[in-house]
């Protein structure tokens, strides 16, 4: 044997080269790597980095199947040492890139793609009624307020998801100034939207849907959280930035003096069946409260963040609760530019913006 060899053996580096994977972990001597969630295909030609001079079997430019284990010999330049890697899937990775964007066939306001749902869906007849009034004598020169979820071109990576809570009460008076120009009969519907439409609306995108006919009777519980989900999920990550707005507002519209709008960003598991065997689907009445809660993860530090900021957090348990490979759970996404805008308070103005965000189970 030369004296001059290396008896090194490592795998440095693995990149599967595909977008399906999201991240690849090297410790001791396995490899472990996190599939998207919709991943089908698990053939792929990895790059593989190595110890100088040493050699690896299979040979790194060939297609593996890495639906199951596949198993790396590396031997040392002077054929002293050989290390053999483990390659496996470790977990699959939910991911929320807000590329693509898609019309609200009856709003027509944006929408991401994939299972979610926005506080525009409870505020379309409110914009639906204000785009209708410009067409009327003598209210021209109304002012359509900005959606409160939103695209954005200026993403951590390409597009981004904006949130923003949204002032409405100049617009609730045009509706009342609109609604002195009507009949008593025609007016009942004025005064029913006029029930429906908070004075601040913060800008909220979750995973689930919005029951309209169920908010009839309370906004909150039009609110669906949650889709059917499969497996463990061990942390929840991705960007986001944020900016408060300048007054802080209640219910009613006074100001509360001293006090910072703080956007929240969560993700919760919970059970899909309660006690009676019947579906449990949480709403904006009890997603914080509910005893069905199992795992959570949430950003706590919820400062004004000017630049895109990462946050990587695991899941905690909750309810001293054990997940169960066996029972059927939801996941729920919630993203809010202000926390208490369940409680219809918060800062018009205040601005949330996230992007790539994932779930790694």
């Amino acid at each position: 044997l030369a004296a001059d060899k290396s008896s090194e053996a490592l795998i440095k580096e693995f990149i599967f080269n595909s977008d399906s994977i999201s991240d690849v972990i090297i410790a001791d001597k396995t490899i472990e790597f996190y599939a998207l969630e919709n991943t089908v295909n698990y053939k792929f030609k990895p790059t593989i980095t190595i110890s100088e001079g040493a050699t690896i079997t299979p040979a790194a430019d060939v297609e593996q199947d890495f639906s199951s284990p596949v198993i790396y010999t590396v031997t040392s330049e002077d054929g002293i040492v050989v290390n053999k890697y483990t390659v496996s899937e470790a977990g699959k990775v939910k991911y929320m890139d807000f590329e693509v964007w898609k019309k609200d066939n009856t709003y027509g306001f944006e929408k991401p793609e994939g299972s979610f749902a926005s506080t525009n869906e409870g505020s379309g007849i409110v914009y639906s009624i204000l785009e209708g009034l410009k067409s009327v004598d003598g209210f021209q020169d109304i002012v359509i307020p900005s959606w409160c979820v939103r695209s954005s071109e200026e993403g951590k990576t390409g597009k981004a998801a904006v949130l923003e809570t949204i002032d409405l009460t100049p617009s609730k008076a045009d509706l009342l100034r609109y609604k002195e120009t009507l009949s008593s009969s025609d007016a009942v519907f004025i005064d029913y939207v006029l029930g429906m439409c908070p004075n601040i609306t913060a800008g909220s995108l979750f995973l689930g849907s919005f029951d309209l006919g169920s908010a009839m009777g309370n906004p909150l519980k039009g609110t669906q959280f949650g889709i059917p989900y499969v497996g463990e999920p061990v942390k929840f990550s991705g960007w986001y930035k944020y900016t408060p707005g300048a007054e802080f507002y209640d219910k009613d519209g006074n100001v509360v003096e001293g006090q910072t709008d703080e956007f929240a960003i969560y993700a919760l598991l919970y059970e899909a069946k309660g006690k009676d065997g019947k579906e449990v689907t949480l709403t904006g009445i009890d997603i914080n409260t509910s005893e069905y809660i199992v795992l959570k993860a949430e950003v706590t530090d919820k400062t004004a963040k000017e630049d895109w900021t990462y946050f990587e957090i695991p899941f905690e348990k909750m309810n001293d609760k054990e997940y169960d490979a066996a029972n059927q759970y939801k996941l729920a996404l919630i993203c809010t530019s202000s926390k208490e805008g369940d409680q219809y308070r918060g800062a018009p103005g205040s601005i949330l913006m996230i992007d790539d965000l994932k779930i790694t189970r």
